[in-house]
């Protein structure tokens, strides 16, 4: 009794320190493990980084230049007055400047840089959310996986104990001589096949378990509870899809990329001024080193750049084209796999309903069978087929309730609501 006491005691343990794993979580930790959260606060700050430089080009540029030259010749005046002393220039010649120069107009330049940048963004974010999603989709598989794999695994156990059982209470009656040597051979047979199983699923399990552990950064041991997702759908709602905001994201920065074009026509206005030391100064007769400024205001207009615009936002009106396609295709693939998810939930929804039923009548025939096979009035091998039967009646509702909820986890996914 004290080691039933301790056995249980011991159980009890092992299952309140066993790790529990929901759907969900493992969402959270695949999400993390994948970095997706960190690459997207990485964007934001390069497009933050990259629009600050950007805008930078508005502020005051001041420039130090600093230069000296030797030249073959210089200015000189071919004449030669009484009582005037004409200078001869240099040929040696430096200059020491700080140039300053002022964006007055731009054309809206810099800010239509900034506006493709902030669109940009928006598609890489789009990117990361359709990883996001289908990073969300191989989880749910592995899971599910496991999940199916352990339910086959309980049944097997149970055709196993059940087979066990029967040999014991077969080998009782072929002492008795009412059992044939030969049908409790064949149920050793069976048995050593079950446990064949048994070892293939235990195998395939824990290969589960490594992807599971290789998707979310834990390790998942045999020991660690899966739990079956409790999953609600919508069956009314629009697809959500990341792709599709995808698209739109792309077809706003290429219309901002159209704006951006059409700034480069536009005028620009530049203010500069000049300050420094050389010889000559701005006085080309004056040999002597002297400081000089200048200030002034450049304007320019493109004359020759309307050719290459038109031709690249032509360019940009075909990719558009070309986004509005790809949507229209996605589009109908997208609804086509929507609509056949809804048809396998009606499926499935139906089988779960007469799955009970089949699950009982295929309990009480083997029931049935097993009084019929310790009176030696059927042969094990009789025994065997019904008992196949019942493994896979209960095979088939663990099934179709785990296909369930996968065609529910997969609707969603189809249509942008997973959690």
């Amino acid at each position: 009794m004290k080691r039933l006491l301790l056995w249980v005691f011991i159980c009890q343990a092992a299952v309140a320190n066993a790790q529990t794993l929901t759907l969900e979580r493992c969402y959270e930790m695949a999400i993390d493990y994948a970095t997706l959260a960190t690459q997207r606060s990485l964007q934001r700050s390069l497009s933050t980084s990259n629009q600050k430089a950007v805008a930078a080009s508005l502020l005051p540029q001041a420039d130090l230049n600093m230069q000296a030259t030797y030249q073959s010749d210089v200015i000189a005046l071919p004449i030669s007055m009484p009582g005037v002393d004409i200078p001869i220039l240099s040929k040696d010649q430096y200059r020491a400047t700080v140039d300053l120069k002022q964006v007055i107009y731009d054309g809206g330049y810099v800010a239509k840089q900034k506006k493709v940048m902030e669109h940009s963004l928006l598609v890489e974010n789009s990117k990361l959310d359709i990883s996001l999603s289908a990073l969300k989709d191989k989880v749910s598989g592995v899971y599910l996986g496991i999940l199916l794999t352990d339910e086959n695994l309980k049944i097997t156990r149970l055709i196993h104990e059940n087979i066990s059982s029967n040999i014991t209470r077969m080998e009782h009656k072929k002492a008795e001589g009412v059992v044939l040597k030969n049908n409790l051979d064949l149920l050793y047979v069976e048995r050593m096949r079950v446990e064949q199983r048994m070892i293939e699923m235990e195998s395939s399990r824990a290969l589960l378990l490594e992807m599971l552990s290789s998707f979310i950064g834990v390790e998942v041991t045999t020991s660690t509870i899966i739990t079956l997702p409790l999953v609600q759908i919508n069956q009314k709602v629009d697809s959500k899809r990341p792709e599709y905001q995808l698209f739109k994201a792309q077809l706003k920065e290429l219309d901002a990329k159209k704006r951006l074009i059409n700034s480069k026509n536009m005028p620009k206005i530049l203010a500069f001024a000049s300050a420094g030391y050389g010889r000559p100064g701005l006085n080309p007769m004056n040999n002597d080193f002297a400081s000089m400024f200048l200030a002034g205001a450049n304007l320019s207009v493109p004359l020759t750049k309307w050719t290459l615009t038109k031709q690249e936002k032509r360019a940009m009106a075909t990719q558009q084209q070309l986004i509005g396609l790809q949507e229209i295709d996605f589009s109908r693939k997208n609804r086509s796999e929507i609509l056949n998810q809804l048809t396998e939930l009606n499926k499935y929804q139906k089988l779960i309903q007469t799955d009970a039923s089949i699950v009982a009548k295929q309990e009480d025939i083997v029931a049935s069978q097993e009084q019929r096979l310790l009176n030696g009035v059927i042969t094990s091998t009789d025994y065997i087929v019904d008992l196949n039967a019942k493994k896979e009646a209960l095979l088939n509702q663990k099934l179709h309730q785990i296909q369930l909820i996968q065609t529910q986890i997969a609707y969603n996914s189809l249509t942008g609501n997973n959690p």
